[in-house]
């Protein structure tokens, strides 16, 4: 499927896993006001798509200037692979026949629109595959939104943390070794609570609302998981495996 926008973008050239060498894998972000240049949120709606888990959509608008908004749209996948696709399906339905490519620093891969039509960029952030467009009548750039959002996802919250339990069933682990690593979390009735994790030395993935990892390296391991709670602060817990 999308076998021309596979060619187009050569994505048979695409790294298979992060550049960084850090698996990353979220749950529940949405953009909040500071990553888009403190403006109004007027709109959010929270629906699915065939072939992903979820997606978030956003509108924003400058206050005082209807004229002027941005949409973003949060599609959460089940993995880094799956969220390449989502951005192949994306692009496959622009109606632009080539994108140039975006900022190396935004993201694995990202795209955006040339100059002479209205900004958007287009990018993959561990199973994230990400949209921001200026939507309004007035043209929007959206380069420095899209890079807050990118740079909160790939953030280490820092100060007070609350401990959060990470209890995988065996320390050691075969390559290509599935391990279900889902944190015990604690309780909230915050819509607005979201997730992280982060593991070198293989591949963090979904299996339904499960955590799980998958070794492609051997020698030590590191997972690190982050539940973000406007209201009751952030939980932080880290395991140390081995792959062998």
């Amino acid at each position: 499927m999308y076998d021309e926008t596979k060619k187009t973008y050569k994505f048979a050239s695409w790294s298979k896993h992060p550049k960084s060498g850090v698996s990353v894998l979220v749950k529940n972000f949405t953009p909040d006001k500071e990553d888009c240049m403190g403006w109004n949120r007027e709109q959010d709606e929270r629906f699915t798509e065939p072939g992903i888990r979820r997606l978030y959509r956003v509108m924003w608008s400058k206050p005082r200037d209807k004229k002027s908004r941005i949409l973003v749209d949060i599609r959460e996948t089940a993995s880094f692979e799956q969220a390449q696709l989502s951005l192949i399906e994306h692009l496959s339905n622009n109606e632009l026949s080539r994108l140039p490519e975006g900022p190396e620093n935004l993201g694995d891969v990202s795209y955006v629109h040339p100059p002479g039509v209205p900004p958007a960029s287009f990018w993959v952030t561990g199973n994230l595959c990400i949209s921001v467009y200026s939507l309004g009548i007035t043209a929007v750039p959206v380069l420095d939104s899209a890079s807050c959002i990118h740079a909160r996802i790939m953030e280490r919250p820092s100060g007070t943390l609350k401990e959060l339990s990470l209890k995988p069933k065996k320390k050691e682990i075969a390559l290509n070794e599935n391990i279900k690593i889902s944190p015990l979390l604690p309780e909230s009735k915050s819509e607005e609570r979201y997730f992280k994790w982060f593991a070198t030395g293989g591949d963090l993935f979904f299996e339904g609302e499960e955590v799980y990892f998958r070794a492609y390296k051997k020698g030590d391991i590191q997972i690190e998981a982050f539940a973000v709670d406007p209201k009751t602060g952030v939980s932080y817990g880290k395991t140390l495996l081995k792959g062998k």
